[in-house]
């Protein structure tokens, strides 16, 4: 195990990386930058211009409370000719 941990330490490069090229190194140019960093002074038309509404109109009166209806109706009011007579209306 020592050996093997001894040969990946050193293994010699066989043939040039395309990491070991390095571009060539050109000259700095200074550039102003004041343009961008000095704020620019825009100058902005105001215009006073004055309106007014018209009044608010009321609002309708509230409709009256009405509770909802609660529990069972006592009974139930079925005249005589709205029933339904089975022999009158269904034909042979």
């Amino acid at each position: 195990a020592r050996r093997s941990a001894e040969r990946r330490k050193h293994i010699p490069p066989t043939k040039k990386s395309i990491f070991d090229l390095k571009p060539e190194q050109e000259d700095h140019v200074p550039v102003s930058l004041d343009a961008f960093l000095v704020e620019k002074e825009h100058v902005v038309s105001v215009v006073d211009i004055e309106t007014q509404t018209d009044d608010f109109e009321e609002l309708p009166p509230p409709k009256p409370y009405i509770p909802k209806k609660t529990g069972i109706d006592v009974g139930t009011q079925v005249d005589l000719d709205e029933l339904f007579d089975f022999d009158t209306e269904v034909g042979p």
